[in-house]
C-alpha cells in the first residue's frame, strides 16, 4: 500500500466489508437475493474511513528517506568497525563503545531547571551507553 493510495484503501475496506456482510447475510438466510449488496456506507461501517483520515494529512513518509539516508551515513562514520561486515550486516549500524566515555557539562541546557532537566541530563546527556 502506498501513502498516496491510503484513502482509496480505506474505501476498499468498506466496500469489501459490505460485500462480506451481504454474503454472510445471504448464507444465513436473511432473505437477500444472491448478489444483492447493501449500500457501501452502512452505519455499521461509517467509522472506517474517518479512522484513516488523520493519517492522510500527515507528510508523505517517502519525503524523509533522504534525511534517513544522511543520518545512516553519519551513524556509519561513528561505527567502531568492531563487527565483521557481511551481506547480512551490511546495513546494520553497530554501536561504538568509545561513545560510552562521552560526557557533557550541560552548558546548552543551563537555562533549563527542575527535576525533568536533571533527569534528562543524568539519564540521557551524560550517559551515552552502548545498546
Amino acid at each position: 500500500m502506498s501513502f498516496d493510495q491510503l484513502m482509496q484503501h480505506a474505501h476498499d475496506i468498506v466496500e469489501k466489508a459490505a460485500a462480506l456482510e451481504a454474503k454472510e447475510a445471504h448464507e444465513h438466510g436473511s432473505g437477500k437475493a444472491s448478489g444483492e449488496f447493501p449500500a457501501l456506507q452502512q452505519p455499521s461501517l461509517d467509522f472506517v474511513v474517518p479512522m484513516f483520515e488523520p493519517f492522510s494529512s500527515m507528510p508523505d513518509p517517502a519525503h524523509y528517506d533522504p534525511l534517513i539516508a544522511d543520518l545512516s551515513a553519519a551513524m556509519g562514520r561513528l561505527n567502531s568497525g568492531s563487527a565483521p561486515r557481511t551481506k547480512l550486516t551490511d546495513d546494520v549500524i553497530w554501536s561504538n563503545p568509545d561513545l560510552d566515555k562521552m560526557t557533557t557539562d550541560g552548558g546548552y541546557l543551563s537555562g533549563w531547571t527542575g527535576d525533568s532537566a536533571m533527569a534528562f541530563k543524568a539519564n540521557f546527556i551524560d550517559t551515552f551507553k552502548t545498546l
